[in-house]
């Protein structure tokens, strides 16, 4: 999983997101726009790395300056660019269980480089957040487009778990605490890329043994029970450190 982590974010991620910030909020670069989508992503990457408290404190005294610049980069965001992305990802994703080989080698590619489109705009808004001292605001065009590509892709994320690793390394890289932000990486990233494949055969097994659709049943209920208890114990721990 390493090696798929180094390919897309270097393991000195969090120095060079400081480096960035420190370059583009220091006062020779204070009004220079050409860079302030990069600012706003590298924001975001310390914000989720738990480092947010460095951008606000560089930030404080440019947010007047910022504001326009700000604006005007998330507006650059193409909405018809997310309907594309998503048009894409969900025409591919049925394909991830049956591919093999350099086929399945080119699909988590393309999947994971189409996918990358959504880290961009949610770390750019959340870069911008600090940035500010306030959430941005987002062109109606974009905050549909934005609703309208996790409106269709969460019920189809299923179908992304034969990326495995893949998925997971894609989120590792931020504060646990933060990981579930960037949910279409996240969600069910534990399961094993095989898991598709299981079900499958699960859905063979119980056709030629009727019988053990109960032990099937038994075994979701208390998977669902177990999970229950984490989220219940999770809640205490964290009720009980506040």
């Amino acid at each position: 999983m390493q090696e798929v982590m180094d390919a897309v974010f270097p393991p000195d991620l969090r120095e060079e997101a400081v480096c960035v910030v420190e370059i583009w909020l220091g006062e020779d670069r204070i009004d220079d726009e050409s860079r302030t989508n990069v600012l706003l992503e590298a924001a975001g990457v310390l914000s989720l790395l738990g480092d947010g408290g460095r951008v606000e404190a560089l930030a404080a005294p440019y947010r007047i300056q910022l504001e326009a610049r700000v604006a005007e980069a998330i507006s650059s965001f193409e909405p018809e660019v997310l309907d594309l992305v998503i048009d894409r990802v969900l025409e591919l994703a049925p394909e991830l269980a049956l591919a093999e080989g350099g086929v399945l080698a080119d699909l988590e590619e393309e999947v994971v480089r189409l996918l990358l489109t959504r880290d961009s705009i949610e770390l750019a808004l959340e870069g911008a957040s600090l940035l500010l001292g306030h959430k941005p605001s987002i062109p109606a065009e974009l905050a549909a487009a934005i609703a309208g590509f996790d409106r269709r892709l969460e019920p189809e994320l299923w179908r992304l778990v034969p990326l495995g690793s893949r998925r997971e390394a894609m989120c590792a890289w931020a504060e646990p605490s933060r990981r579930a932000q960037l949910w279409w990486w996240h969600r069910g990233s534990s399961l094993p890329h095989t898991a598709l494949a299981e079900l499958a055969s699960s859905a063979w097994l119980i056709h030629v043994f009727p019988e053990a659709r109960a032990e099937f049943e038994r075994l979701i209920e208390a998977e669902d029970v177990m999970r229950d208890a984490v989220k219940e114990i999770a809640a205490l721990a964290e009720s009980s450190s506040s």
